[in-house]
């Protein structure tokens, strides 16, 4: 049988390019093995510690600061809406990794830089050489608990959250599926495995076939109305 393991993005890819999106009813989703937030991350030397004190420094400071991204255009259309809605000038630098984009923002070389958990920039963070200001998604970050969201705890009407799933092609047999579903559920209860990814800064999180089908909805109907919202301010 064939399966295959992409993340949300592939599904986004079409709607950043206009056009059309892909029919998740086309697919039979197993479930999700790990959910991959994205983080604002900034120097430690930096005047700003926390959120309320960057976007503060941002408005006292019009078109001077940059915020990199590596390579998630969805986390950037977020922060791109937080900017909009807060009336904050600021500048975007888009990078083709999170390894370059970490290398710049410890080098001093950009104010911040939005990142995903496991990245070079996250575990310098858990070092306590980057401070992570907010969460831009909806999940856990490892080792930092009380790190406000920017949807939940924020009110921000978008968020980014990216989960790792398994998808069978349309028509695969119900049984075939339900194995795979219940295979992933019981890797994630190994102990071994979940130190792993915790160690490395993946939160392992396990949905359903039909809860990793509602989530992959749910960011691809928030996704056009993020994107007019930014539209609309240009």
């Amino acid at each position: 049988y064939t399966i295959s393991a992409p993340a949300t993005p592939a599904f986004s890819a079409s709607i950043f390019l206009r056009k059309k999106a892909y029919d998740l009813n086309d697919m039979s989703f197993a479930g999700t093995y790990m959910i991959n937030d994205r983080i604002l991350l900034a120097r430690t030397d930096k005047p700003y510690k926390t959120w309320e004190e960057f976007k503060a420094y941002i408005k006292a400071n019009p078109g001077k600061v940059s915020i990199g991204s590596g390579a998630s255009q969805d986390a950037v259309e977020v922060l791109r809406s937080v900017a909009i809605k807060e009336g904050l000038d600021v500048n975007f630098v888009m990078y083709k990794s999170g390894g370059e984009a970490s290398a710049d923002l410890i080098g001093g070389h950009i104010d911040a830089c939005e990142l995903g958990v496991g990245t070079a920039g996250y575990q310098a963070a858990r070092k306590g050489d980057l401070n992570i200001l907010v969460n831009l998604g909806a999940g856990e970050v490892p080792d930092f608990p009380n790190l406000p969201k920017l949807h939940a705890d924020l009110g921000h009407p978008f968020y980014t959250s990216v989960p790792y799933a398994f998808i069978l092609p349309k028509g695969t047999p119900e049984e075939i599926r339900a194995t795979w579903e219940n295979a992933i559920k019981l890797a994630l209860q190994d102990p071994e495995l979940q130190d792993a990814m915790l160690k490395a800064g993946f939160s392992p999180v396990f949905m359903n076939g039909e809860e990793t089908k509602a989530f992959c909805e749910d960011a691809m109907k928030t996704l056009p109305d993020m994107l007019e919202f930014n539209k609309k301010a240009e």
